[in-house]
């Protein structure tokens, strides 16, 4: 005899089952969330951070049809998603971890600091140092003086932030990229695959 699903699990299987269903791939890149989606050419995979219950603030994930935990079963403030993998940022804060979608296995990055406002990109991965406001990045080549940034984005093969002293865009790794929004001051910005959408152009 099997035991019935608990209703708050039945409720985030829901959830993330529309969620796949209703979003391309490119919903994958960019920006911080409670969601994350992780796309490879044979599944796409939807986790997200749990609400409630026992498993409050841990990451559950969506998969071909199962359910799938994620350890470590520690609270999380953010997750953000990629090419075959995902990142959470704990709530502490002093580290990443981040999974592959096929074994799910942990793997911690460091960067010695706080970090905050975690964003996957197609393969790299970037958060902002707390206590600098400089943006970190892993699995991508990040120019070297990168100002302070109040916010960041990632998308397939570039990253963007938002410059705290004068809420410019700066783009680095596609110049075009950079070409088509240094002159914006805005006050978010979010990536899809390749392009990069600025929201409240103008303060």
């Amino acid at each position: 005899m099997t035991t019935p699903l608990p209703f708050t699990t039945i409720i985030v299987v829901i959830i993330i089952i529309i969620t796949a269903a209703t979003s391309p791939p490119a919903a994958s890149l960019g920006s911080t969330s409670t969601i994350a989606i992780s796309h490879s050419s044979t599944a796409t995979t939807v986790c997200g951070i749990t609400a409630g219950g026992p498993t409050a603030g841990g990451i559950r994930c969506y998969k071909n049809g199962q359910i799938i935990p994620i350890s470590p079963k520690i609270s999380y403030s953010s997750i953000s998603g990629g090419r075959n993998f995902f990142c959470g940022l704990p709530s502490a804060g002093l580290s990443l971890l981040c999974w592959d979608t096929t074994t799910f296995r942990p793997r911690r990055i460091s960067s010695g600091h706080r970090l905050t406002d975690l964003t996957v990109g197609e393969s790299q991965v970037c958060a902002i140092q707390s206590n600098t406001s400089v943006p970190a990045c892993w699995r991508f080549p990040s120019p070297e003086g990168l100002p302070e940034l109040q916010s960041i984005t990632s998308g397939n093969g570039f990253s963007c932030g938002i410059l705290k002293n004068n809420s410019r865009v700066i783009c680095w790794g596609v110049d075009e990229i950079q070409a088509q929004f240094g002159k914006f001051q805005c006050n978010k910005i979010n990536t899809s695959v390749n392009k990069t959408f600025v929201d409240y152009v103008f303060r």
